[in-house]
């Protein structure tokens, strides 16, 4: 009797079902439908038509995957994998010569980078903006009084082509329509937004070096015109799968049959799509004229890929068929029986769910006394593991919410517990002085009695606030910091006696400059040239002028004497710091170690914390060693902002480094105690390495120093929107961690918004499995 796997990729416009003949290695149906309001419903519908299409009873089902955006939709599903391996699972077995994929959905655009294996070598993503997808399409048809289909024809009967500037969905609008009102014909203008679509995704395809054979999937792949400007762009002949959208969901079902022990394989690659999708017309209606266009679009001696669907949905023998496609080698490959392809890599089962899977057995990898609680469907399943499948807990935090080391909840009350101090300290009549960068010497402002405050902003809100007066497309601290300043939202800030403002970058000068019509301000200009000793000696000034200013604020005078004990205070405060961070990755999570600190510094209640956390985390094992090992590298995360880091560990990783200013980057080194205390204090802050110095070396040692010690799997740069010298320096980055270490990389650039989380999770996700992948190559 014939057994079943079935691959659901639940999209944005589009919901699609590949129901897999373990026993006779082929596609049993293949359904897509448009999606409705109602994903679950949508999942259920075709996993049914499915069924249906193939006279398949659900008993025969062995195992469901779910991919797409809608995965975590899908309840009945044993277990979700992200679209990024499913695509590359489904190229390779349909088209194994493809070196690159190109996959334009509905709502997003992607390009995945192919080893020979089918393994995944690198791969981007678009960014929240909608241009380059099929959206931008919807929209511009609309306009032109026509369909998808429609918009194909006009472009093809075009006879110039237009330059179309404007890539945001909103602003392309506002153009079609002024070009309309000029007299330019709709033909013209549905080429010029192909064109314009074409270079936006070849620019996305071209970041990860991209490699021929080049296919070409998802619904947009059925696009002709689509199909012509973008060869035309990468100068490259595409290859086009037999139904380019339902690749995702037959990798997702290929790798539930691997999940079962099976290799997976595809010894015939003739199969019928029930198409009940109104965007584009039936695949059968175009077959024709698909083929006509794959043969002139394949490099070298090609027929027609894939061949004309016969009559009946039932495939024949391979005696029986036609040569697939080429030479003798690529009809073995395609029509033999594809050895098993490593590419699926092991995929993640991140639930047990509802209705198909088993009930899930406790998690050995969670480990220690305490295991982590690992997701279990309380339903009677028929859904089979097999030897490929991995169970994974659920969370990076104890069960209860409780933390892996007892003593970390004491920063749980951390900002309540900041106001008290800040407020009992101007009773004492202290001062407060809030900073807004490392750069700032905490030294000086303890010597000098006062209450040194990080008012980093970090929360979405407080953003968004801001936007009464900044532009929106500002780097999101700054934004949030400001909001903070004019919301009257931060007590303790509402009470600054100071701010220092550090010239670190721009957008952080003028937002002073507005904050000085009702705040003091002290300016600590920073020369940003660290090899330089003249730049130096200008610094060091800089921090004599900080002194004496702090001297004439509180009345204290800050002396050798009051400057070395500040000194040792925050020398302790980075060594328990730092050893704290020893154990990320051990049995401390990245956000307990981010979290292990307070804003305002040297508090002698939290040295105690410190200390019992170091004293607890020596005895506490190794709980989280099974995980893949991130480190985090980029922009500083402040409270509230941990958006990214929350995903990297709910992926299933753990940080086990964080280089950047809210964690390693400020307590690495300690100031020197020996000689003049206050040349020391300014050569520690000035050696710094933040991405507006020029160069920064420095940020490349301490990178490898911390590659060297953690031992990561991989490197995730996080950059902060508008936040241009991170952007930038991303590139050498990236650079030196593949070209040294051989690291995959990945940069984020994000903002304080959860607009884009689920998006943010695809990438991550995807990410860990190529990293989990080179991980099993890799030997330090």
């Amino acid at each position: 009797m014939a057994t079943y796997t079935l691959g659901i990729d639940l999209g944005s416009r589009t919901a699609k079902a590949v129901l897999y003949n373990i026993n006779e290695k082929k596609i049993a149906s293949a359904i897509v439908t448009d999606t409705t309001a109602n994903s679950k419903s949508d999942a259920k519908r075709v996993q049914e038509l499915a069924l249906e299409y193939a006279g398949v009873l659900p008993s025969d089902l062995k195992r469901t995957i779910a991919t797409g955006y809608g995965r975590g939709l899908v309840d009945f599903a044993c277990d979700t994998t992200t679209e990024i391996t499913c695509h590359a699972v489904g190229v390779h077995l349909l088209v194994p010569q493809a070196r690159t994929i190109i996959d334009i959905g509905g709502q997003d655009s992607k390009s995945i980078h192919l080893n020979a294996d089918g393994t995944i070598r690198d791969f981007s993503m678009n960014d929240r903006c909608a241009a380059g997808t099929g959206r931008f399409l919807e929209v511009v048809s609309k306009l032109l009084g026509t369909n998808l289909d429609g918009m194909a024809k006009l472009a093809g009967m075009a006879t110039d082509v237009p330059e179309i500037s404007s890539m945001c969905v909103v602003f392309a609008e506002s153009e079609v329509i002024g070009m309309l009102a000029k007299g330019i014909r709709r033909e013209e203008l549905s080429a010029g937004i192909h064109k314009s679509i074409a270079r936006r995704v070849a620019g996305l395809a071209e970041r990860g070096r991209i490699e021929p054979p080049v296919a070409f999937t998802g619904g947009v792949a059925k696009d002709m015109a689509m199909i012509r400007a973008l060869g035309a762009e990468l100068h490259e002949k595409l290859l086009i799968p037999p139904d380019p959208r339902i690749t995702g969901a037959l990798g997702a079902a290929i790798i539930a049959a691997r999940q079962l022990g099976e290799k997976g394989n595809l010894t015939c690659t003739e199969f019928k799509t029930i198409n009940l999708q109104q965007s584009f017309s039936d695949v059968s209606q175009k077959r024709e004229e698909q083929d006509m266009l794959i043969v002139d679009s394949i490099k070298g001696d090609c027929c027609p890929w894939p061949p004309p669907v016969k009559n009946s949905s039932e495939c024949h023998h391979q005696e029986e068929q036609q040569v697939c496609c080429g030479s003798e080698t690529q009809k073995q490959a395609n029509c033999n029986g594809n050895e098993e392809a490593s590419c699926c890599s092991s995929a993640s089962v991140n639930e047990a769910k509802q209705s198909y899977c088993e009930e899930a057995e406790p998690a050995p990898c969670c480990g220690g006394s305490q295991p982590e609680p690992c997701r279990s469907s309380e339903k009677e399943s028929t859904c089979e593991s097999g030897p490929a499948k991995t169970q994974q807990c659920s969370s990076t935090t104890p069960q209860g919410g409780m933390h892996s080391v007892p003593s970390l909840s004491h920063f749980d009350r951390m900002i309540s517990d900041c106001i008290e101090l800040a407020r009992q300290a101007k009773s004492d009549s202290k001062k407060v002085v809030s900073i807004f960068c490392e750069y700032t010497p905490r030294e000086l402002i303890l010597a000098a009695g006062a209450i040194p405050v990080c008012a980093c902003g970090g929360n979405h809100s407080m953003a968004v606030a801001s936007e009464k007066e900044l532009p929106a497309n500002l780097c999101p601290l700054i934004k949030s910091s400001y909001g903070y300043h004019t919301e009257r939202a931060n007590p303790i800030f509402n009470e600054s006696d100071l701010i220092v403002c550090e010239t670190t970058c721009d957008g952080k000068k003028k937002m002073y400059e507005l904050m000085s019509k009702t705040k003091p301000m002290h300016i600590l200009e920073l020369t940003q040239k660290p090899d330089e000793e003249a730049a130096f000696e200008h610094w060091l000034l800089e921090v004599k002028a900080l002194k004496k200013r702090l001297e004439e604020l509180t009345g204290n005078e800050i002396t050798e004497e009051r400057l070395r004990a500040a000194i040792r205070t925050m020398n302790r405060e980075r060594t328990l710091r730092s050893r704290i961070a020893d154990f990320g990755g051990k049995c401390l999570t990245g956000m307990e170690v981010l979290h292990a600190k307070s804003i305002i510094s040297c508090q002698e209640r939290d040295f105690k914390a410190y200390e019992k956390i170091i004293s607890e985390a020596e005895n506490s094992g190794d709980r989280y060693s099974h995980k893949p090992r991130m480190l985090l590298t980029g922009v500083p995360l402040p409270h509230q902002a941990e958006k990214v880091l929350k995903l990297i560990e709910e992926a299933g990783a753990v940080v086990v480094a964080q280089e950047n200013c809210t964690g390693l980057k400020p307590i690495v080194d300690p100031v020197s105690e020996e000689g003049d205390l206050l040349e020391n204090i300014a050569r520690k802050y000035f050696k710094l390495p933040c991405s507006v110095m020029m160069p920064n070396k420095d940020r490349f040692g301490l990178l490898d120093s911390l590659i060297e010690k953690f031992r990561p799997h991989g490197i995730i740069d996080l950059v902060w929107q508008a936040c241009h010298t991170y952007n930038i320096e991303s590139v050498l980055v990236k650079k030196h961690v593949q070209e040294k270490w051989g690291l995959p990389f990945l940069k984020i650039e994000t903002d304080y918004s959860p607009s884009d989380t689920e998006q943010l999770r695809v990438r991550i996700e995807a990410f860990l499995s190529v990293a989990s992948q080179n991980n099993q190559k890799k030997s330090y």
